[in-house]
């Protein structure tokens, strides 16, 4: 990819993360490439469906956490179990944040608190493709 199609993504997801920020997490995934200047997306395809429990919706919010499992981070719904004594998972509906994150990462994601009839507690990131407001990102030191 060269800078210019970066910056074409870039502009074309609309994300809340800095430029240098959604390169940063995009280069690690290994996802996107261009062929003669054509850039493209990999996607993993699962054939299980995952369970559909409904959620209620409960406030938008911002959560540090540590990724404990990342097996689900490239499906859709990505998904990425939470190390946190509230909130079991963080949940994303829009391609931007899929493989986001690996299992042992600190994390900051702000979207919104959903919780199951059983009482569990997820964070959802993906209210639209963009999801103005919303994002996962991996904390680093010297952020």
């Amino acid at each position: 990819m060269t800078e210019t199609l970066w910056r074409d993504a870039y502009a074309r997801r609309g994300c809340s993360l800095s430029y240098e920020e959604f390169l940063w997490h995009e280069k690690r995934k290994g996802t996107k490439a261009a062929i003669d200047g054509v850039k493209f997306d990999l996607s993993l395809v699962q054939e299980e469906d995952h369970e559909r429990t409904r959620f209620r919706k409960l406030d938008f919010s911002k959560i540090h956490a540590s990724v404990c499992c990342d097996f689900y981070a490239f499906d859709d719904p990505a998904r990425f179990a939470l190390d946190d004594p509230l909130v079991i998972e963080a949940v994303s509906f829009t391609p931007t944040y899929a493989g986001q994150a690996r299992k042992g990462e600190s994390i900051e994601v702000c979207g919104t608190l959903e919780q199951s009839p059983d009482g569990n507690k997820r964070i959802v990131v993906g209210s639209s493709r963009e999801a103005p407001g919303e994002y996962i990102r991996v904390v680093r030191c010297g952020r």
